[in-house]
């Protein structure tokens, strides 16, 4: 009798568990909406003059050049031209620590002008802020 009564109480319980739905399998957890990914903002002034004081000629396209150095190996990379002055970067590496720099390039007709670099501070993108300034001028 004592094992009818467990085998009953075990029916039962096996039941319960399979009529609420809390208790059944675990679902598969959501994706997680940040992967790990990290981006950097680059901002830096706009060039709205040459470098005697003068304005940009009429006519004139500006663009400009990102870079990027990895150190401690110092290997500078072009990361792409731009038309606005903010630039998103991506570190391949974000252990790696990077300084970004920006140089602004006038298209003048058919002559190219090309400004110095102008470069960040050193920082490791694990631990900076998402967002890097450049003074330019």
């Amino acid at each position: 009798m004592k094992r009818c009564l467990f085998l009953l109480a075990a029916i039962v319980l096996l039941a319960a568990f399979a009529c609420d739905p809390g208790l059944g399998p675990t679902p598969e957890p959501e994706p997680d909406p940040d992967p790990g990914i990290i981006e950097i903002t680059l901002f830096w002034d706009p060039v709205n003059t040459l470098t005697d004081g003068s304005t940009l000629p009429e006519g004139s396209t500006l663009r400009y050049e990102v870079y990027s150095i990895v150190y401690p190996e110092g290997a500078t990379t072009s990361l792409g031209t731009v038309d606005e002055t903010q630039f998103v970067f991506e570190p391949p590496e974000p252990a790696k620590q990077y300084k970004l720099g920006v140089r602004s390039v006038l298209k003048v007709g058919d002559q190219m002008l090309y400004s110095e670099p102008a470069w960040s501070d050193l920082f490791l993108p694990m631990t900076s802020a998402k967002k890097v300034f450049l003074k330019t001028g």
